[in-house]
This record gives C-alpha cells, sequence and structure tokens, in this order.
C-alpha cells in the first residue's frame, strides 16, 4: 500500500494485480465509448471511491495506479501533424500531478485546469469589489496555491516537427493501464503455467511489472537450454 497525496487529498493506492489487469483489457476492448462513466467503472474495477474526484484527478489516479503496477514509462503511438508519419513515443507519467507554489487556507482548490471565468469559486471574498490589481495578484495567487495536472507533453518527431501529446484522453488513459494484448497476457499465463508450473491463481496475483520480469527471465532460461542442446 502507498499513500498518494495532493493538496488535501490523499489516498491509499496499490498495483493492480494481473487478474485485474486482464479485467480492465477486457473493459478497454469492449468499452464502446471511452468517456467520464468509463472513468469511473475502471475506477470501480479497482475499488477506488471516486465521487468527490474531478474528471483530471480521475486521469491522474489512473495513471499514477499504472506507473505503479506497469512502470512509469508509457510508449504512445502517435501521427506527426506535418510529416503525417505515425511513431512511438516513451513519455514519463510520473510528473503528471504539481504541487502548490505556496499554501493559502483562503484559496478553494476546484482541482480541476484554472479558468478565470470560474474565479469566484475559489475564494469566498465578492471578485467584484476588487480593483484590477487586486484582482490581478488573487489570480496569480491562486494559480500558485492550487494543484496543476500536467496532461501535455512535449515531443519531438525524427521530422523536426515537434507537438503536444495530450494524456487527458480518456481513451489513451484506459488503453495504458496495461501494455499487453489480452492475448499476451493468456500467452504468459500458459508459459508460467507450462514451464514453471506456477498456478492459474499464482498468475492471477502476481503484479504486471512483477509477471513480465519472470517472463524476461523464463524466456532467457528457455533460450540457454535450446542453445545447449544445439551445440550438442
Amino acid at each position: 500500500m502507498i499513500e498518494y497525496k495532493y493538496g488535501n487529498r490523499k489516498f491509499n493506492i496499490s498495483p493492480y494485480d494481473t487478474k485485474t489487469q486482464k479485467d480492465i483489457v477486457i473493459f478497454s476492448e469492449l468499452c464502446s465509448d471511452f468517456n467520464e462513466e468509463a472513468v469511473d467503472n475502471i475506477l470501480s474495477i479497482l475499488g477506488i471511491q471516486y465521487n468527490h474526484l474531478t474528471l483530471d484527478e480521475k486521469l491522474a489516479l489512473l495513471y499514477k495506479i499504472r506507473s505503479i503496477s506497469v512502470g512509469e514509462k508509457l510508449i504512445v503511438n502517435s501521427i506527426c501533424p506535418n510529416c503525417k508519419n505515425k511513431q512511438m513515443f516513451e513519455l514519463d507519467i510520473s510528473d503528471i500531478v504539481i504541487q502548490p507554489e505556496i499554501v493559502d487556507d483562503k484559496i478553494i482548490d476546484n482541482y480541476q485546469e484554472f479558468r478565470e471565468e470560474d474565479i469566484q469559486s475559489y475564494v469566498q471574498e465578492d471578485v467584484n469589489e476588487l480593483d484590477l490589481d487586486e484582482y490581478d495578484r488573487l489570480i496569480d495567487k491562486i494559480k500558485r496555491s492550487i494543484v496543476k495536472f500536467n496532461f501535455l507533453h512535449d515531443v519531438r518527431c525524427v521530422c523536426g516537427q515537434s507537438f503536444k501529446i495530450n494524456l487527458k484522453d480518456i481513451k489513451l488513459c484506459i488503453k495504458s493501464l496495461s501494455d499487453e494484448s489480452l492475448k499476451a497476457i493468456y500467452e504468459s499465463y500458459n508459459n508460467l503455467t507450462y514451464y514453471s508450473h506456477y498456478t492459474k491463481m499464482d498468475v492471477d496475483s502476481m503484479y504486471p511489472f512483477e509477471r513480465a520480469i519472470l517472463i524476461a527471465m523464463l524466456n532467457e532460461t528457455i533460450k540457454k537450454i535450446n542453445e545447449s542442446r544445439k551445440s550438442k
């Protein structure tokens, strides 16, 4: 169990196991509408209470749980807006949540991207009573006092074009929770039960990163055995 906190929020989270990963992959394959309801369904699968969270928080939380279950590096396929070629980019998802620069008890954090038209929701005082300088100072104070979510990641294509990949894409977020297809997961069940004599329940309870390590070790062992047989 890991304590995960930002602003006034605090969660106890843990990596999901292979059985849960498989359930998530099946859901993502069957999902026809990747909206906030789909995000809520994934959080329910993970046993997370989400009713009080904004969409930004939900997505950031999923990426955090993904990072401790699969890894902090996420491979994303994206099309360059310049050359139109599809490429793979490796993104670091460990820095999505940015903690406030200052702590101000008078500022109410809404845990979503700041919009000036919502400024009144951040304070109890009447913003209409402020003069222009006070108003500008308040905006600056709010921006420095609230949690930010860094969903935009800069990437550079081989053609030299720089552009941004938006991790706030719900489909991308849900699909990122597994770096394996359903077929690959079942193949790992087969290999670990057949060659390493684990039971299905054993594999079910493994964390994805743990199972990946065991599969890599197993593949290396099989390779060495085959090479040894060929040399005889």
